[in-house]
């Protein structure tokens, strides 16, 4: 992406003072697309900021948007009732990979747990730490305990008690992402393992046009292999590996419309769009793409050739 121009600002994760500004969101645009879909009023988690800054540490490399502006409960309230379930996967390559960590006698603690699907991948015993009401509500009703607690909360009375602490699609929400992460490191016991998974920036999901749900209120950061590989030097931790997944079934559509997206682009001549286009050329674009879709699923029937999907996963042990 291109660089505008270099700024004097905070990282958030590492706390460096130089950034490169990448881009600049209209929030007025912004909200003009989650309101087509969300009905919810956005300009309600923006107050009176009229444009945030898509930025990239030039030390450990995160991608973050300024200012920070993270989703409101009312924000999530209504956007879980929007997605229901579906806001939840119940089949996830990365539960099935950080399982492969897990053993019978490890504790777990879930940080961000949903309804806690990620515990049918738990050999021993399972925490799961939620706020959303209605995901406690079913994780009781399916007998898996699942607490109303922040992590730091949890962590006060909790110190050192977990081998293994899991936070899966979690840190890319959080405004203050080093505080998470420490008290997630105070509930693991030395040797213990941190597991982190986030949407990969160094996949097809960084180039996709109008995914609001991978920019604020929703996401606060966005993470590379670098910045990810950063937490080993920040919080002391040694990465013991890191997996990118494969495309998933459910990407798949969202995968194709891009490449038709960009391929329409290309033959038209016209530039990638921004963030957030709300022009009409990105209406004759999505028209124009309709077209190509078979093609590109021709072409990417067989999923051996399929890319570097949605997700990367990081397993990271306590020093």
């Amino acid at each position: 992406m291109h660089i505008e121009e270099v700024l004097k600002m905070e990282c958030i994760l590492c706390k460096n003072t130089t950034v490169a500004k990448l881009s600049d969101i209209k929030v007025k645009d912004l909200c003009k697309v989650y309101s087509a879909w969300l009905s919810y009023d956005m300009s309600e988690e923006f107050k009176d900021i009229q444009a945030i800054s898509y930025v990239e540490c030039c030390d450990c490399g995160l991608r973050f948007f300024f200012p920070v502006i993270a989703g409101s409960d009312r924000f999530y309230d209504s956007l879980s009732k929007k997605m229901g379930v579906n806001y939840y996967q119940h089949e996830k390559k990365e539960y099935e990979f950080a399982a492969g960590f897990i053993k019978e006698d490890d504790t777990v603690l879930d940080v961000g747990s949903g309804p806690g699907i990620f515990k049918k991948y738990v050999k021993g015993h399972y925490t799961g730490l939620d706020f959303n009401p209605l995901a406690i509500e079913r994780a009781t009703n399916e007998s898996v305990r699942v607490l109303n607690e922040s992590i730091e909360e949890h962590t006060e009375k909790n110190t050192s008690l977990y081998s293994v602490v899991t936070a899966f699609q979690l840190i890319e929400h959080v405004a203050d992402p080093p505080k998470c992460l420490q008290a997630c490191l105070e509930a693991l016991r030395p040797g213990g393992l941190l597991i982190i998974s986030v949407p990969s920036e160094e996949s097809f999901v960084s180039l996709q046009e109008n995914a609001v749900l991978n920019m604020p209120p929703h996401h606060v950061s966005r993470w590379s292999d670098r910045s990810l590989l950063s937490l080993e030097k920040l919080f002391n931790l040694t990465c013991v590996d890191l997996k990118h997944e494969k495309l998933e079934r459910i990407h798949y559509e969202s995968f194709i419309f891009l490449l038709s997206n960009i391929t329409v682009r290309t033959l038209l001549g016209w530039d990638k769009g921004k963030m957030i286009d709300v022009s009409f050329r990105k209406k004759i674009v999505n028209v124009l793409s309709r077209f190509l879709k078979p093609l590109y699923r021709s072409v990417y029937r067989n999923n051996l050739l399929w890319p570097n999907g949605h997700s990367v996963t990081a397993v990271l042990r306590k020093r």
